[in-house]
């Protein structure tokens, strides 16, 4: 499941189920650093991508990075730290990354794999679905293989709405629609 240093360990419940959470750091994520000029004309994606090797794993890029600026005078790079680099432009530039056991995943917002997997109280999820204000969260047991940017098409009887606003007219309309399953992306693992 995991190799690297392990910083804390929480052991917690949650209703009836007991969970055990690992905070977990690779020695890479904090020391891999870059300093690097790109020429003339050069993608953001290139330097993107470029930054991502220097954590020397494969990188996967998942979605369109086409409409990323193109740096016409080239970009310089002073020796900096990789993982900062990546986390201040991942707001201006929609993307998100993450350091998998054995490849660099950068993730452009909206996209996904295509790879889905299913999800039911038969195969691993536990309790119901929570509608939060933009997102779901689903609790499974421990399964290494799904990952962000995958999809999961969830199958529930049941589910609640983890929101203070739900007089909005869009969650009275959500809480009327008595929906079973769907389709949504994954955004993170914890």
């Amino acid at each position: 499941v995991f190799s690297g240093q392990i910083q804390s360990v929480e052991v917690g419940r949650e209703g009836v189920n007991v969970y055990l959470r690992l905070k977990c750091l690779l020695a890479i994520w904090s020391d891999a650093t870059i300093g690097k000029t790109w020429g003339n004309k050069t993608q953001a994606s290139e330097i993107l991508h470029d930054v991502a090797r220097s954590f020397y794993y494969p990188v996967e890029m998942v979605g369109d990075f086409s409409d990323l600026p193109t740096f016409n005078y080239g970009h310089t790079l002073a020796h900096s730290s990789s993982r900062d680099f990546l986390n201040k432009r991942k707001a201006a530039w929609g993307y998100e990354w993450l350091l998998d056991h054995n490849r660099v995943v950068i993730i452009r917002n909206g996209a996904s794999r295509p790879i889905t997997h299913q999800l039911s109280a038969s195969n691993g999820m536990e309790g119901v679905p929570k509608w939060n204000q933009q997102d779901m969260e689903v609790d499974v047991r421990l399964n290494t293989i799904i990952q962000p940017g995958d999809r999961v098409h969830i199958t529930s009887d049941f589910w609640t709405i983890n929101y203070t606003g739900t007089q909005q007219k869009e969650f009275q309309a959500l809480a009327m629609a008595h929906t079973t399953s769907g389709s949504f992306r994954v955004l993170s693992t914890s």
